[in-house]
C-alpha cells in the first residue's frame, strides 16, 4: 500500500493538519496510559467510549478526503483509509478485502499493540479498541450502515472481523455537527533571553518525524502517533461525563486525566531532552536551566498542540504559561459546548513535567527515564503542581497554567 498523504503545519493555529483535521504528536506511553485509564473502571462503558470515538473520527477524516457529493468508490476509500492509518503512525492495515458484508483482515504492525506490550509486557485484545472502531467507521462511511468489529489472536497475529448490524451507538453520532471556533493568532513573545526560540521551533518543524514503511513512527526513544484532536477530546470528555454520571465523586476524571498528562510530559519531553536532535539543535545554545525551559517550550510549539508562550518564569519556583489554540479546549467547545471549568487536563499534566524534569529531576544529567525516576520527579513533596486558571473551553481568549512547588 503506497502512502502519499502528508502532515502539514499551520502556523496560524499552531496545529498539525491531516487534510483539514488537527492531529497531535503523542507517544505510546501517553496513548496506552489514557486508553487504560478509560478502560479500567468496570462501572462505565470505557470500551464503547473509545470504539465510538474512533469510528466517528474515521468517518470525519474520510469526509475530508471525499466530501459529500463526490464519488465514494469502495476500493479507493479503503485504500485511502489504510494510508491515513499508516500516516498517523498506527501501523499497517490492509482494508482492501472488506465489503458491504464486512470480512476479516489482519494487522501485522500496530502502535497500540506494541505500546500495550511495552506497558504491560503482554498482548491483549483490548489494546486494539481504536483499530476496531476505526474499521467500523470506515465501512459506515462507504456503505451507510453500522458495523461491529471483533478482534481475536490467530498464529500470533491479531485479526479483525467486521460484521454489519442493525444499529450501533456511534452510527447515530456521525452526522452531528461541531461548533466552528475562531482560531487566535497570538503575538510573537519577546523573551528576556538570548535563546532563538522561534528559530528552534522553525528548525524542528523542518524535520518532523514521519511513519516508516511498517507504519510506525519511532523518535526520541518512543513510538509516536499523529492522532486527531477530535478523538482525544471525545474519549477524554465522554469519560469525564460517564464518571460524573455514576453518582460518585464529581470531578474524579480530572486527576486521572492529568496523570496521563504527567506520563505524556515525562516520556515525551524527557525523551526529547535526552535525544540526539536536542543535543545537536538545542543544547549547544543553552547556558542555564532557564534556557532549558525556553528550549523545551520551543520544541513543544512544533508538536501541533497550539502556541505555548512563557508568561513568567522564576527559576526553580514558578512557571506561568499562556497557551493559544489548545486542542483540548477547542475540542471541548466544538463537541460539548461552553465549559464551566478549565478542561486542558493533558496539557496541565504534561506542562508540569517541564519544571519537574529540569528543576526537580535534573534532566541535564541524562537520567534513565524509568519508573524510579518518574516517582522521584512526580511523587515527592517538593514536586511542581499545576493549576489551569483560564481556558478557551469556558470562553477565555487563551488558556493559562500556573506551576509552583509551594
Amino acid at each position: 500500500m503506497e502512502n502519499n498523504l502528508h502532515i502539514t503545519h499551520d502556523g496560524k493555529s499552531g496545529h498539525h493538519l491531516l487534510k483539514n483535521h488537527s492531529v497531535l504528536l503523542h507517544c505510546n506511553h501517553f496513548n496506552i496510559e489514557l486508553q487504560n485509564t478509560i478502560l479500567l473502571p468496570e462501572y462505565i462503558p470505557g470500551f464503547d467510549i473509545q470504539f465510538n470515538a474512533a469510528a466517528e473520527t474515521a468517518f470525519s477524516l474520510l469526509a475530508g478526503f471525499f466530501p459529500e457529493g463526490s464519488p465514494r468508490e469502495a476500493a479507493r476509500v479503503l485504500e485511502t483509509a489504510g494510508s491515513i492509518y499508516h500516516t498517523m503512525g498506527l501501523g499497517l492495515l490492509d482494508l482492501s478485502t472488506l465489503t458491504a458484508d464486512g470480512g476479516t483482515i489482519e494487522s501485522t504492525h500496530s502502535h497500540y499493540h506494541l505500546g500495550w506490550q511495552i506497558r504491560f509486557n503482554k498482548s491483549e485484545s483490548m489494546a486494539h479498541v481504536f483499530t476496531q472502531g476505526y474499521i467500523a467507521g470506515v465501512l459506515s462511511f462507504i456503505y451507510n450502515k453500522p458495523f461491529t468489529v471483533d478482534v481475536h489472536l490467530k498464529n500470533s497475529i491479531f485479526q479483525f472481523t467486521a460484521t454489519p448490524v442493525d444499529e450501533a451507538e456511534y452510527f447515530q453520532n456521525l452526522d452531528q455537527g461541531a461548533e466552528d471556533i475562531n482560531i487566535t493568532t497570538p503575538p510573537n513573545p519577546v523573551y528576556d533571553t538570548g535563546l532563538p526560540c522561534r528559530d528552534i521551533t522553525r528548525e524542528m518543524l523542518k524535520s518532523l518525524p514521519h511513519s516508516a514503511p511498517n507504519g510506525l513512527i519511532e523518535a526520541f526513544g518512543v513510538y509516536l502517533t499523529y492522532l486527531p484532536a477530535e478523538y482525544y477530546g471525545k474519549i477524554a470528555f465522554r469519560f469525564e461525563q460517564a464518571l460524573d454520571e455514576t453518582g460518585g465523586f464529581q470531578g474524579l476524571a480530572r486527576p486521572l486525566l492529568v496523570e496521563s498528562g504527567h506520563v505524556c510530559g515525562f516520556n515525551t519531553f524527557g525523551g526529547i531532552m535526552t535525544s540526539d536532535i536536542w543535543k545537536t539543535l538545542v543544547q549547544p545554545l543553552l547556558n542555564s536551566r532557564e534556557d532549558w525551559v525556553y528550549g523545551i517550550v520551543s520544541i513543544i510549539n512544533a508538536l501541533g498542540w497550539g502556541h505555548w508562550h512563557i508568561n513568567e518564569l522564576k527559576p526553580g519556583e514558578r512557571l506561568v504559561l499562556h497557551v493559544y489554540n489548545s486542542t483540548e479546549a477547542l475540542s471541548y467547545r466544538r463537541y460539548f459546548g461552553v465549559a464551566h471549568a478549565p478542561k486542558c487536563y493533558t496539557a496541565e499534566g504534561a506542562a508540569a513535567a517541564i519544571m519537574n524534569l529540569i528543576y526537580k529531576g535534573d534532566i541535564t544529567e541524562e537520567p534513565i527515564l524509568d519508573k524510579a525516576y518518574y516517582n522521584e520527579v512526580f511523587r515527592s513533596h517538593s514536586a511542581f503542581h499545576s493549576r489551569e486558571t483560564k481556558c478557551v473551553a469556558k470562553g477565555d481568549p487563551y488558556c493559562e497554567f500556573e506551576f509552583t512547588n509551594k
